[in-house]
C-alpha cells in the first residue's frame, strides 16, 4: 500500500472525509503506541539518546526515498510536488521548530526517567492537553465548549490514575518532575506547529522536514553520551537493528504520517487527546508482550480514557475551522 496515496484526489464528501480523518487517528495512535514497547526492548544494548538518533535517521532516509520517488513520477507526468504551496523560510522555520520540538520531547522525557520516578514522568509529561488546548486558543483563537472541556478534563483523568499507585513526593526529585513537565510542554508546541503547517504542506513532507531536524537535533546529544559514556551509538546485534528499523519505519514513518494526516482535518488539540489512548494501549502490550502486572487502576483508565475522548468528539473543538478546512483542500 502506498502511504503517499493522493486521497484527497479522490472527490470524498465532508463525512466520509471525516471518516477517512478518524480511521487515520485512531491507526497513528495504535502505531505510536508501540514505541514504548520497541523502546523497551532495544534499551539493553543501547542509551534512549542513541535510540532516538537512530529512529529519526532511518525514518528520514525512508521517507526521503519516497518523496524523491514521487516526486520524480509527478515531474515525469508534468505534476506538481507533493507540496500545497512552495516552501517559505517561513515553512523551513517551522519544519526546524517541530522536529526541535520532537527530539526535545523525546530526550527531556527520556532524561527525567533517571531523575524521578516514572509514575511523576508519566503523570506530568501527560498534562500536554492541557498546554496544547490552551495554546490552541492564545494563538489561534480555537473554542471549546464545555462537552470538549469535560472530555480534556476526563481523558487527562483516565491517563493520570496510571501513575497514581506509584505516586511518591520527593523533593530530590523536582528537576526530574520539571524536565517531565517542560516535555510535555515540546510535545504541545509540536502539535501546535504541525496543526499549522498541515493547512499549507502535505503530510509527507511535514513528516519527512519534522524527522529530518529531528535527527539533526537528537545527533549532538547522542553523540555526547557515546563519546563520554562509552556507549555504543548504533545497534550491534541483528535483533537490535530489527527492533531500531521497527521503530524507525513503523512509528515514526507510519505512525506519524497517520498521525499528522489527520491533522489537516481535527485540531491540535483533540488530537492532544485521542493521544492519550497511547498510554493504556501500551500498558496492555507491555502485559502480553513483558508479562507486566495490568492493577486495577490500569484497568479503570481504559473506560475512562474513552469516555473522555468521546464526548470531546461530540463537543466544539475536535474540527478545524471550514475556512482552514478550505486552505488545506488540497492538501494530502
Amino acid at each position: 500500500m502506498n502511504i503517499c496515496l493522493q486521497l484527497t484526489d479522490i472527490k470524498i464528501i465532508r463525512p466520509q472525509r471525516t471518516q477517512v480523518t478518524f480511521i487515520a487517528l485512531s491507526l497513528g495512535v495504535v502505531l505510536l503506541s508501540l514505541s514504548a514497547i520497541l523502546t523497551k526492548s532495544l534499551m539493553a544494548e543501547l542509551h534512549p539518546e542513541a535510540i532516538i538518533f537512530n529512529r529519526f535517521w532511518i525514518a528520514s532516509v525512508a521517507l526521503g526515498s519516497i518523496y524523491c520517488f514521487q516526486n520524480a513520477i509527478a515531474k515525469k507526468n508534468g505534476k506538481e510536488i507533493l507540496t500545497q504551496e512552495p516552501l517559505t523560510l517561513q515553512h523551513w522555520l517551522l519544519l526546524m521548530g517541530a522536529g526541535m520540538c520532537l527530539a526535545g520531547t523525546l530526550i527531556t522525557w527520556a532524561l527525567s526517567f533517571d531523575l524521578t520516578t516514572i509514575a511523576h514522568s508519566c503523570l506530568l509529561h501527560y498534562q500536554n492537553p492541557i498546554f496544547t488546548t490552551l495554546g490552541a486558543w492564545l494563538l489561534f483563537g480555537q473554542s471549546f465548549d464545555r462537552k470538549f472541556i469535560l472530555g480534556l478534563i476526563l481523558t487527562i483523568t483516565g491517563a493520570s490514575i496510571v501513575s497514581l499507585e506509584d505516586l511518591q513526593f520527593l523533593q530530590e526529585s523536582l528537576f526530574g518532575d520539571g524536565l517531565a513537565l517542560f516535555s510535555g510542554i515540546l510535545f504541545s508546541g509540536e502539535l501546535l506547529i504541525i496543526g499549522k503547517l498541515r493547512d499549507k504542506l502535505s503530510t509527507l513532507t511535514v513528516t519527512l522536514g519534522v524527522c529530518f531536524f529531528a535527527g539533526l537535533f537528537a545527533f549532538p546529544f547522542a553523540v555526547f553520551d557515546a563519546v563520554l559514556h562509552g556507549h555504543s551509538l548504533f545497534p550491534t546485534s541483528l535483533s537490535g537493528w530489527v527492533l531500531v528499523v521497527s521503530l524507525g519505519f513503523i512509528v515514526q514513518v507510519l505512525g506519524h504520517f497517520l498521525f499528522y494526516y489527520s491533522l489537516k482535518q481535527v485540531t491540535s488539540g483533540f488530537a492532544a487527546i485521542a493521544l492519550m489512548l497511547d498510554i493504556s494501549i501500551s500498558s496492555f502490550l507491555a502485559w502480553i508482550i513483558f508479562a507486566e502486572q495490568l492493577t486495577m487502576l490500569d484497568r479503570l483508565s481504559l473506560p475512562i480514557l474513552f469516555l473522555g475522548i468521546y464526548l470531546a468528539k461530540s463537543g466544539e473543538g475536535v474540527e478545524k475551522s471550514e475556512q482552514l478546512r478550505e486552505q488545506s483542500a488540497i492538501a494530502n
